[in-house]
C-alpha cells in the first residue's frame, strides 16, 4: 500500500474515532479492551462507516 493511501487511511480511522467521542487510537484501544462486546462492536461499525466515507 502506498504510503499517502495509509496516511489518509489512519486520518481518516482517527477522526472516525474522535467522531465517537473516543480520544484517538491509543483511547479507542483502552476503551475497547473493557467494553462490552455488542458495544464495541457497534462503535467499530460506525467508526469503519464513517472511516469510509459512509455515515450510514
Amino acid at each position: 500500500m502506498p504510503e499517502e493511501v495509509a496516511l489518509e487511511s489512519k486520518v481518516a480511522v482517527e477522526f472516525s474515532i474522535e467522531f465517537v467521542g473516543l480520544d484517538g487510537i491509543e483511547g479507542y484501544k483502552e476503551w475497547a479492551a473493557t467494553a462490552p462486546a455488542p458495544l464495541r462492536e457497534l462503535v467499530e461499525q460506525v467508526v469503519w462507516s464513517t472511516a469510509k466515507g459512509g455515515g450510514e
